[in-house]
């Protein structure tokens, strides 16, 4: 043992240097070689993006169904039929888009009557607008009133009915014959007429 003990003094840098390069070796011996490596040698949640290689998640390595539509490029998607639509309602009709023109006649109303003028839109068109213009008595001083100035609505002589118009109603009273009001009263009744 005396002798061991000296023989360790004398030559304790060499043994360390022996341990050292036998450790190394043996640590060497240790490591995986090429496709070696196991799941059980890798920690949960290790592998980043950068420790896989290019193209190497392939289709049979992703679960059907795991993928978002955010995960793949534009364009890379193909569109697929349109589906079933809703319930819709009826189109309605267009409205009127194209004045085409205005019509206009004159009309008399005799001293002490009460005439009514409709002045029609064609049978395709309908009346968006109208009205009448006073064109003066025959004698004068005159006296008159105008009771109805509205579109003509399927031949009634009330808007409130609902309906298309199809023309322009004015009606006309010509007052004052006891004041001596025996002259006539001349009116022009327009409508203007679209197309549907």
């Amino acid at each position: 043992m005396g002798k061991l003990r000296s023989y360790v003094r004398q030559h304790h840098l060499g043994l360390v240097a022996i341990f050292i390069a036998l450790s190394g070796t043996a640590y060497a011996a240790t490591e995986l070689e090429k496709n070696e490596v196991k799941s059980k040698h890798i920690g949960k949640g290790q592998v980043k993006n950068a420790d896989l290689g290019n193209n190497a998640v392939t289709s049979p390595k992703v679960a059907n169904g795991s993928l978002l539509g955010e995960d793949f490029a534009p364009g890379q998607l193909s569109q697929g039929p349109q589906g079933p639509q809703g319930l819709q309602g009826e189109r309605g009709p267009s409205g009127a888009t194209n004045v085409t023109r205005r019509v206009s006649a004159r009309f008399t109303v005799q001293a002490d009557a009460t005439q009514d003028k409709v002045m029609p839109c064609n049978a395709d068109e309908r009346a968006t607008g109208g009205g009448y213009v006073f064109t003066g008595f025959e004698d004068s001083p005159k006296d008159f009133d105008v009771d109805a100035d509205y579109p003509e609505v399927s031949g009634a002589l009330s808007s409130a009915q609902g309906g298309t118009p199809t023309g322009w109603h004015v009606q006309v009273q010509n007052l004052d014959v006891n004041n001596g009001n025996t002259g006539t009263v001349d009116f022009n009744v327009y409508a203007v007429c679209a197309s549907p």
